[in-house]
C-alpha cells in the first residue's frame, strides 16, 4: 500500500524539467495512529517534508482505504482511494477537509517524532543487547545451579498423571470462538494460547524491538505466550510441545533468545531526552534480555480446575514426578476471548 501511494504521489507531483527525473516519493516515516471520522488511520509522512499519508488500519469499515494530503498554491488538497465502506471513507474525508495548514504540519511533526522516538529505543535495546550478550555466560552458570534445585521431585508419580487435571483445550473448544479464539491468562500478566500458529500483533500499535533468529519457526510452534512485563511491554515465546494425555510437554532447549520477540507499545508515553524515561526502558529491557538467554530441560504442565473459571497448574519432569518447587500453585488462570491484549494483559492483574 505504502508503495502505491508513493507511486501516486509521484505521479502527481509537478512535471520536472525534461533533462531531470523526479525524487522518488517514500511516505515511510512515522506511523502515527489517528482517528478521523471516527474510525482508525495509521499515518506516515513523506520524504518530501509536507505530504501526508493515511491508511486505513485493521477493523476500519472504509478498508482498504488511503488518503494524501498533499501541498498545492500555499493550501493542501486531500484526495483518497479505496474500495470499502463509502460511509466510513466520507466521514474521514469531511475531517480531514477541515484541518488547518498548521494541523496538517503538526501531523507531519508527529510523525517525524515518532520515527525518533522508535529509533532511540531501538538504539537502547541494541546496547543492551550487545553489552548483556558478553555477560550471559555468567548468568547461564547461576541459572544451573538454581535450576538443579527446581529439578528436585517433590512427591511421588500420581497414577496416571499424564490424565490427571483437566485438558484445557477441550474446556476452550466449548466457548464461543473455540481454542482459536480464547487465551489462557495468568494474574501475572502471562497469556497462553494454544492451536498452532504465531499470533502476530498490530506493528503500526506495537513496535517490534527485538525478533529471535528462529522466527521463521514461529508458526510451528504448538503453543504460544506473551507476557506482559509492564502495561507497555509485551514478550512473545514459541513452544514446541507434545501434548500427552491432558500434560503439554515443552522443548525449551532453544534459549528463548532464539524464539522470542520483544515489542513496546507505540502509544505510551515515552521522552528520549529525559534521562528517568530511558532510565526505565534499560531496566525493563535488561530483564527482558537476561530472560532471553535461558533454555530448561523438557517438562510437562497440567491444569486443574481450583474453582468454577479459574485453574492453576503443577509443573512435572518427563517421568511424571511433581516439580512443586518449579510450580507455582498460587498462580491462576483465567480463560478469556481473544481480543485486546493490550487489556487483556491488564485487566486480570487489577
Amino acid at each position: 500500500m505504502i508503495q502505491i501511494v508513493s507511486a501516486l504521489l509521484l505521479a502527481t507531483s509537478a512535471l520536472p524539467a525534461e533533462d531531470t527525473k523526479p525524487a522518488p516519493v517514500k511516505c515511510e516515516v512515522g506511523p502515527v495512529s489517528k482517528q478521523f471520522g471516527g474510525t482508525d488511520w495509521t499515518v506516515y509522512s513523506c520524504s518530501d517534508q509536507a505530504s501526508v499519508v493515511l491508511i486505513s488500519s485493521k477493523g476500519n469499515p472504509a478498508s482498504p482505504f488511503f488518503f494524501i494530503l498533499q501541498p498545492k498554491d500555499g493550501k493542501y488538497i486531500v484526495r483518497g482511494e479505496g474500495n470499502g465502506s463509502k460511509e466510513a471513507s466520507k466521514a474521514a474525508l469531511d475531517e480531514l477537509s477541515e484541518l488547518t495548514t498548521d494541523q496538517i504540519k503538526a501531523l507531519l511533526n508527529g510523525t517525524v517524532q515518532a520515527e525518533f522516538t522508535e529509533s532511540k529505543l531501538r538504539e537502547i535495546w541494541t546496547g543492551i543487547d550487545g553489552k548483556l550478550d558478553e555477560e550471559s555466560e555468567t548468568w547461564v552458570e547461576e541459572y544451573k545451579k538454581d535450576e538443579l534445585s527446581l529439578m528436585e521431585p517433590t512427591g511421588p508419580i500420581p497414577k496416571n498423571w499424564p490424565n490427571v487435571g483437566v485438558d484445557i483445550e477441550a474446556v476452550m473448544s466449548k466457548l464461543p470462538g473455540g481454542v482459536a479464539g480464547n487465551v489462557l491468562i495468568s494474574e501475572e500478566g502471562g497469556m497462553y494460547f494454544f492451536g498452532g500458529g504465531y499470533k502476530k500483533l498490530d506493528e503500526t500499535k506495537w513496535q517490534l524491538l527485538y525478533t529471535g533468529k528462529r522466527r521463521s519457526k514461529l508458526s510451528k510452534f504448538q503453543r504460544g505466550s506473551f507476557y506482559s512485563l509492564t502495561n507497555t511491554h509485551l514478550i512473545y515465546s514459541g513452544e514446541i510441545s507434545r501434548k500427552v494425555g491432558n500434560a503439554y510437554c515443552w522443548d525449551y532447549s532453544w534459549p528463548a533468545k532464539e524464539v522470542a520477540k520483544f515489542y513496546r507499545r507505540k502509544d505510551a508515553p515515552f521522552d528520549p531526552n529525559d534521562p528517568a524515561d530511558v532510565e526505565i526502558e534499560k531496566t525493563v529491557m535488561t530483564y527482558a534480555r537476561r530472560g532471553m538467554v535461558m533454555g530448561t530441560p523438557e517438562l510437562c504442565e497440567v491444569f486443574f480446575e481450583a474453582e468454577e473459571g479459574t485453574y492453576t497448574s503443577t509443573i512435572f519432569n518427563t517421568d511424571g514426578e511433581p516439580l512443586e518447587k518449579w510450580s507455582n500453585r498460587k498462580k491462576r488462570y483465567k480463560i478469556v476471548p481473544r481480543t485486546n491484549l493490550r487489556k487483556l494483559t491488564t485487566d486480570f492483574r487489577n
